[in-house]
């Protein structure tokens, strides 16, 4: 969660690679705004590149809001709830042509030590009628001693009409207190899907002013 008056710009880069089709995404841009005890994000517009259209474009935009719900004083644990909706912005081969909301709670606890877990349950309606989907994301993650870096390996599961079972792992490092960069990969179980990312996020710090 951002502290109140700092902004986090996140952006990204991933190609994947399924069911005979190569997809780039590049942009993955999120704006995040820090408040006091909840944050505001606005979820730009990825241009998706080697649709099976074969033609160029941006994926629907988003906004939505991150508040704390329950946390722990020594700051080990805190339970957040994300609800947003998707706004259709994007092209038309890759716009859902409606509103499409979603929620999720979040869990973070710190397991003493390098160690860290999140889990994530969640709940969207889909671009058509009846495609909801539940997803449940766990995710162990460890600081690399005497280092910057850090890794984590993680699950996703995506439950609708069509189950998907994703495994991921990556790396990130934080080049200074306001920059990180990040690397990853993942599967998909069933179907062997794969896709290959990289990131960064850079934050901004309010500072009081000074005569």
């Amino acid at each position: 969660m951002l502290a109140k008056g700092e902004w986090l710009l996140e952006a990204g880069g991933e190609f994947s690679r399924g069911d005979g089709h190569s997809i780039g995404n590049v942009g993955q841009a999120l704006l995040r705004r820090g408040f006091q005890g909840f944050e505001v994000r606005l979820h730009l517009n990825s241009l998706v590149l080697g649709h099976r259209s074969a033609d160029p474009g941006l994926q629907d935009a988003g906004v939505s809001v991150k508040a704390t719900v329950a946390r722990r004083e020594d700051g080990r644990q805190t339970l957040a709830l994300l609800a947003g909706t998707s706004v259709p912005t994007g092209a038309a081969h890759l716009t859902a042509d409606r509103l499409v909301p979603s929620a999720t709670l979040l869990y973070d606890v710190s397991l003493g030590g390098l160690w860290s877990l999140s889990l994530n349950g969640g709940y969207a309606l889909g671009p058509g009628p009846v495609d909801e989907v539940g997803s449940v994301i766990v995710t162990p993650a460890v600081a690399i001693p005497g280092t910057r870096w850090s890794g984590y390996l993680a699950y996703a599961g995506f439950f609708s009409a069509t189950d998907r079972h994703y495994l991921e792992s990556g790396l990130a490092v934080a080049s200074s207190p306001d920059l990180q960069l990040d690397l990853n990969g993942g599967v998909e179980l069933e179907s062997g899907a794969y896709f290959l990312g990289a990131g960064l996020a850079v934050r901004w710090r309010h500072r009081a002013k000074t005569r």
